[in-house]
């Protein structure tokens, strides 16, 4: 076994990274601060986190090229896939943070009195497919983000 993941170009096998793995203790460690991010963050005020999901729209969108580029060197989606991925991440994130926050509002329901809370209640891990790297990531985060 290898102490090492490697990405490869898969239209030509050209080797393109290698990534150190993680030991158990290295990754107890990841699992034990990303807890701790969580505490703070979901105190975090909810224009902060609009602001992010901006922030994160524009880099995206500075930042295609490049991105674009390391999707289709790694994955080997045409270039132009991999570009209208990252703009669609984009305008994601900036759709979260026009109606994401008046989606997260206390609701009435049919209880009088009685009210629907959404409140963050821990991290998640998830392990996603190869063939979106940004999207399948972004459409679940960035509204766990808006969140909390």
């Amino acid at each position: 076994m290898t102490d090492y993941a490697v990405s490869k170009n898969p239209a030509n096998g050209e080797i393109l990274a290698r990534y150190p793995l993680q030991s158990l203790a290295e990754l107890d460690a990841t699992l034990e601060a990303s807890a701790k991010a969580f505490k703070q963050w979901r105190e975090t005020d909810m224009a902060l986190r609009v602001k992010v999901l901006r922030q994160l729209a524009e880099q995206l969108r500075q930042r295609e090229p490049e991105l674009s580029r390391a999707i289709t060197l790694e994955m080997g989606k045409p270039l132009a896939q991999a570009r209208a991925e990252i703009l669609k991440c984009a305008s994601l994130s900036e759709w979260y943070a026009e109606h994401g926050p008046a989606m997260l509002e206390d609701q009435p329901t049919q209880v009088p009195d009685a009210w629907q809370r959404f409140k963050p209640v821990g991290t998640i891990l998830a392990v996603m497919p190869w063939n979106f790297p940004f999207w399948q990531v972004l459409r679940g985060a960035v509204g766990m983000l808006l969140a909390g």
